[in-house]
């Protein structure tokens, strides 16, 4: 009668060691949902290994973002001045092209 004692006393033992662990993994921190980068993003790669023009960027940037304005467009100039034609900024204008950073957004926060 001992013997059988013993062994409810083990299986029991057991038991709650199993539900227990059950328990405790559920709520253990895992690896998480896969993030998957946005379209943008995998854009801005191709570009950056060279795998596109910035031609091809810009034309599947603006199908992707629905934008019909060109953007080869002057920007505008803040001075009569700083339009002139000897004018550093005027002969190298700033593309008002925006690169998204490939990093960004795809680190979730607690």
């Amino acid at each position: 009668m001992w013997l059988l004692m013993a062994a409810g006393t083990i299986g029991f033992w057991v038991l709650i060691a199993i539900l227990v662990r059950a328990i405790l993994s559920d709520r253990a921190p895992g690896p998480g949902p896969a993030l998957v980068p946005s379209p943008l993003h995998v854009l801005a790669d191709r570009l950056a290994r060279g795998e596109i023009t910035l031609e091809e960027y810009e034309q599947r940037r603006r199908a992707l973002t629905g934008v019909s304005a060109p953007l080869d467009r002057p920007l505008p100039s803040s001075s009569p001045a700083s339009a002139s034609a000897g004018s550093p900024s005027a002969a190298s204008p700033k593309s008002p092209l925006s690169v998204p950073d490939p990093t960004k957004d795809r680190h979730r926060t607690s």
